[in-house]
């Protein structure tokens, strides 16, 4: 008798809210000294989702994890229609702010190095949105202290890394050259 195959994804669930990182085994690849991170996908059909703060654990002497989700200037809400948006996903841009939370490798760590752990992600839920007017936090809260937590890591390898250039970079380039084209056709 041939045993099943289990494959596990990097998607967790609590209270109706089902988060899935991208990519969504959790694993990236880096250089060191690189900066590389997770997007995500949260689903929030019910209640209100919005994020506190994520966390890497065990903590990592060989990178700095850094959270962009919690600790944003607008609140991030994910939530039911018509109020929010209950499926939001976000890729990971780095130098845009976009993203789960991003990782970057000391500059000494040996390439083949895995360095594992989980995401922690702390939320509360709210029974109305908290960009509604009408929202009062004492009597449409539903909880706080709820945490989901999904595996991930990241290989130090110089195979072909997770990090997604700027477009703003390639924007700004092309920009440049057309401009110097320009100039140069005029002149």
């Amino acid at each position: 008798m041939k045993s099943p195959l289990l494959i596990l994804l990097a998607t967790a669930t609590a209270s109706a809210v089902t988060i899935t990182l991208n990519p969504a085994s959790g694993n990236l690849t880096a250089l060191p000294g690189q900066t590389v991170g997770w997007g995500f996908t949260v689903d929030s059909p019910t209640n209100y989702f919005v994020p506190t703060a994520v966390n890497f654990a065990p903590a990592s002497g060989d990178g700095v994890f850094a959270d962009i989700l919690g600790p944003r200037l607008t609140v991030f809400v994910a939530g039911p229609a018509p109020d929010e948006n209950p499926n939001v996903t976000e890729a990971f841009g780095i130098g845009l702010g976009t993203g789960l939370a991003s990782f970057t490798v000391n500059g000494g760590v040996a390439l083949g190095t895995v360095i594992a752990g989980n995401i922690l992600i702390d939320y509360d839920l709210f029974s109305v949105s908290p960009n509604n007017p009408s929202f009062d936090p004492g009597v449409h809260y539903l909880g706080a202290g709820t945490t989901i937590s999904l595996d991930a890591s990241v290989l130090v390898d110089n195979a072909s890394t997770s990090e997604v250039p700027e477009p703003s970079a390639a924007l700004l380039l092309a920009g440049g050259l057309l401009f110097a084209g320009l100039r140069m056709r005029r002149g």
